[in-house]
C-alpha cells in the first residue's frame, strides 16, 4: 500500500529528493522494536522502511507465529527477504537463515540490519533471484526507494498477475532452488518462506527435488492471480504438503490492493 502511494509522486522531479531530505532530518537512523522477547535494532533510511518497522508485529502476525514454531535445528530460506525483518527475527531465535534478496535497493539495509543485531554468523545473504530455470535475465524494479517490493525477475508480472512498467531494469543471473542446493549442499532448507510478489509458483517449480525434503513452507498467494494460485496448490499437494493455514491480518484485509492476498502455510 505504501509503495503504491509513493509511486504517485515519484515521477515528480523534485519529490524524491525533497521527501528524503525531510525524513533524513526528522526520523532516527535506527529504530529498536520488541516482539515477544525478541528485541531488534533496525536501520531506518526513509519513511517506507519506518512503516515496515513500525508495523512489524501487526502486518503479518501469522508469519511471526510460523517462525516461532521453528526450532534451532531448522534451516530457513527467506526468499524475498527485502530489508531482512523476518530473517533477523528468525536468526535472533537461533535459526540458521539464507536471505535471498536481489534488489539493489534493499541489500544495503539488509546488511545493516544483520550487522546491527550481530547476526552475521546466522544469516547468509544470497543477492540473486530464484526462478523456474537457471538463466541470465532482467530484474524489473517497479519502485526506486529502499524497502520497496513488487519487483519481478525475467518477467513484468506483478503480485496480481498483471503486467507493470518497471522504473529500473538490470541484468542479473538467477538460479533455481534445486541448482542452489546442488552448488551449496550444506544449505538444504527444512523451512521455506516465499514472498516475491508474483513469481512464487515459478520458484516452486524449480525446486521439486529439494521440496521433497522440506518440512514446512509459508508462501504468499494472491487469489486473483489464478495461474499462480492453482499452480501453487497443485505443486505442493503433489509433494505431500497439506495446507494448515490461510490467513492475513486486518491490516492486509482492509487494504484494497492486497485484500485477496494471503499467507498460506503448508506442512507435511
Amino acid at each position: 500500500y505504501f509503495n503504491r502511494c509513493f509511486s504517485l509522486f515519484d515521477n515528480l522531479p523534485f519529490f524524491p529528493a525533497f521527501f528524503d531530505f525531510i525524513f533524513d532530518h526528522s526520523i532516527s537512523r535506527t529504530i529498536t522494536i520488541k516482539h515477544g522477547n525478541t528485541i531488534l535494532t533496525l536501520s531506518c533510511p526513509n519513511a517506507l522502511v519506518r512503516y515496515r518497522i513500525k508495523t512489524f508485529s501487526a502486518k503479518e502476525p501469522e508469519t511471526l507465529s510460523w517462525i516461532d514454531s521453528l526450532t534451532d535445528s531448522d534451516i530457513l530460506w527467506d526468499i524475498g527477504a527485502n530489508i531482512g525483518l523476518y530473517s533477523c527475527y528468525a536468526a535472533s531465535r537461533n535459526i540458521r537463515v539464507f536471505a535471498f534478496e536481489p534488489s539493489y535497493l534493499n541489500i544495503h539495509s539488509l546488511v545493516s540490519n544483520i550487522s546491527l543485531n550481530n547476526l552475521s554468523a546466522s544469516v547468509t545473504i544470497v543477492p540473486l533471484p530464484l526462478s523456474d530455470k537457471i538463466q541470465i535475465s532482467e530484474f524489473n524494479s517497479r519502485f526506486t526507494r529502499v524497502g520497496s517490493a513488487l519487483s519481478s525477475f525475467s518477467s513484468t508480472l506483478g503480485y496480481d498477475g498483471l503486467n507493470f512498467s518497471p522504473s529500473v531494469v538490470y541484468s542479473i543471473p538467477g538460479l533455481t532452488i534445486d541448482s542452489f542446493v546442488d552448488i551449496f549442499r550444506h544449505s538444504l532448507p527444512s523451512a521455506i518462506k516465499i514472498d516475491v510478489d508474483g513469481l512464487e509458483h515459478l520458484i516452486l517449480s524449480g525446486g521439486i527435488t529439494v521440496l521433497h525434503k522440506v518440512r514446512t513452507i509459508l508462501i504468499e498467494v494472491n487469489d486473483n492471480f489464478y495461474d499462480q494460485s492453482v499452480s501453487v496448490k497443485s505443486t505442493l499437494e503433489s509433494l505431500g504438503f497439506v495446507m494448515v493455514l490461510k490467513d492475513h491480518s486486518e491490516m492486509i484485509a482492509s487494504s484494497t490492493p492486497f485484500s485477496n492476498t494471503f499467507n498460506q502455510i503448508w506442512t507435511k
